[in-house]
């Protein structure tokens, strides 16, 4: 199945779902208004996603049919795009208000920081395939650390530098792990022009 949100401005925004072939074309009634960024579960069984409240978003969980809905986060938090553990135990998060990594138990529980500078940029993280790696986008330090793709193991250890590169955003690793495609928008004649690009992991994940 296909899964995606969609918005009008009368009815706000809701998680849909459909066949590949386009066929059963249904919304996930539960799941807004507002709902935004909905991700499966790796085993398809539950939806993640965010939703809107007083200027901050919130992570939700619910099941694939759109049923038994539940919030994970504080309104103390603010999540844009959620991302499953392979093995689907917790979803990694960028907390776009203090600009720091979390993770959290999907069944619900207290999110655990694994990042501690602040500069976590972006709303999108990334998990390598065998759970190992989180690579994320970093705003980058003043004469300290360039801006890029940093990698970080999820009990927050072994922080490492992936790509030096100011502009790239949204990594997504290749099913076999061996590629990270990442987002980059340059300014050309004054106007943003997006392109995507894929880096080999080689041994930076080493």
């Amino acid at each position: 199945k296909i899964l995606w949100d969609s918005a009008n401005m009368s009815q706000g925004s809701y998680v849909f779902l459909m066949n590949s072939e386009g066929s059963n074309f249904v919304r996930l009634e539960s799941s807004g208004p507002g709902a935004e960024c909905p991700r499966w579960s790796p085993d398809g069984a539950k939806i993640a996603f965010s939703i809107g409240h007083n200027r901050s978003e919130q992570l939700y969980v619910m099941n694939a049919d759109g049923s038994h809905r539940v919030e994970l986060t504080p309104p103390s938090f603010s999540v844009y795009v959620p991302e499953w553990e392979p093995d689907g135990n917790r979803i990694a998060f960028v907390d776009t208000l203090s600009n720091e990594i979390y993770l959290i138990a999907a069944k619900g529980g207290v999110p655990v920081r694994i990042t501690a500078d602040g500069y976590a940029k972006g709303p999108a993280v990334t998990w390598s395939p065998d759970g190992q790696w989180i690579v994320y986008e970093f705003m980058g330090r003043e004469n300290q650390e360039p801006a890029g793709l940093y990698a970080i193991h999820p009990d927050g250890s072994a922080r490492r530098l992936v790509l030096k590169h100011p502009n790239a955003a949204y990594p997504t690793f290749s099913r076999q792990g061996d590629w990270i495609a990442f987002y980059d928008s340059t300014l050309i004649e004054g106007k943003p022009i997006g392109s995507i690009y894929a880096m080999k992991v080689g041994d930076r994940l080493k």
